[in-house]
């Protein structure tokens, strides 16, 4: 039953054209994965080369872009033996999202405040 669902579920991630598509397959998968746990294993592989795909698509809209982000967290916290072949992406797709992040604040003195919170 699962792999016919994933079928549909991989062809809307592949949907860049079609951005409300794409959100829902990625939207999918996520409640997937946090109900399915463990019994994802199997799909974990493809569905993370999906999202880094759409993490390089240039023409895609940064709000598919966090859905897809959160996918991978909920794949790292739901499924994390899974990740040990791909942590070093994950680790460089999280570096990266956070630089664009920090450039994206329009107040210097906010991100100061955010780069040296720390509590005691």
């Amino acid at each position: 039953m699962l792999n016919v669902f994933m079928e549909y579920a991989y062809y809307s991630l592949k949907k860049y054209d079609e951005p409300l598509v794409c959100k829902s397959g990625i939207l999918a998968i996520t409640s997937i994965i946090c109900s399915f746990n463990k019994l994802f294993l199997p799909y974990v592989s493809m569905t993370l080369s999906l999202l880094f795909e759409i993490l390089k698509e240039q023409n895609l809209n940064r709000s598919v872009k966090l859905l897809a982000i959160s996918a991978i967290g909920d794949i790292c916290l739901n499924i994390p033996e899974s990740i040990s072949q791909n942590i070093l992406s994950i680790i460089q797709i999280l570096f990266s999202a956070s630089e664009v992040a920090i450039k994206s604040f329009e107040n210097i003195e906010d991100v100061n405040f955010y780069l040296n919170f720390k509590i005691d």
